[in-house]
């Protein structure tokens, strides 16, 4: 008995990777939907719920434009690239996280449900840009530009009514922004550390 319960896992160990990324970032535009759901009904101001309504629109729409970009260029990679985007995707929890997220979005009554659901979304939005890495091609020029803006939109929604809440998350993103910068800075510099080391070695040859 125990023999067989060995011999079929629950969870199969080498999943499509190409069906791992569609979940994936079905989830992702399901999590800012149910948010955009769960402030309407949770809202009672009048005035708030258009301005949620205007907003959540535009949100909704760009994380599906950008998750339909990324299949598209997913279809025409080659199998290793989507093998990596599979062990990133697993590596990463990307299920749990965006599971995490849908039951978080569907109860956000208190702030620490609202600043932890912004967490999870720049979680997610740390998998996509490791994504664009795997791609193995320039990174668009509108992908950071795009990602801040859904990011300025989410936050404006999950704060609307409360200004400490604003704040709280204003800062957060700074800080976010400038642990990136950091780590731009850092990856460049390892670049450039290992391409002076390639020529040393060469001039030794």
């Amino acid at each position: 008995m125990a023999t067989d319960r060995q011999q079929k896992p629950d969870v199969p160990q080498n999943q499509d990777p190409l069906a791992s990324l569609d979940r994936f970032l079905t989830k992702f535009a399901a999590l800012t939907s149910q948010a955009s759901k769960s402030l309407l009904s949770q809202s009672t101001d009048a005035d708030d719920k258009e301005i949620l309504e205007a907003y959540a629109k535009p949100l909704n729409e760009q994380v599906t434009q950008l998750s339909d970009h990324i299949r598209q260029i997913a279809k025409n990679s080659s199998r290793q690239v989507l093998e990596e985007i599979g062990i990133v995707l697993r590596l990463s929890a990307a299920d749990a996280l965006t599971d995490s997220g849908m039951r978080v979005a569907q109860n956000l009554s208190s702030q620490k449900a609202k600043i932890a659901l912004t967490d999870i979304v720049d979680l997610i939005k740390k998998i996509i840009r490791k994504i664009f890495d795997i791609f193995h091609i320039p990174k668009p020029d509108w992908l950071e530009p795009l990602l801040d803006l859904i990011d300025e939109i989410f936050h404006f929604l999950v704060s609307i009514g409360l200004l400490r809440l604003a704040h709280t998350l204003s800062k957060r993103h700074q800080d976010y922004m400038a642990e990136l910068t950091q780590m731009k800075r850092l990856q460049r510099a390892s670049r450039v550390g290992s391409q002076n080391e390639d020529e040393d070695g060469e001039d030794e040859e």
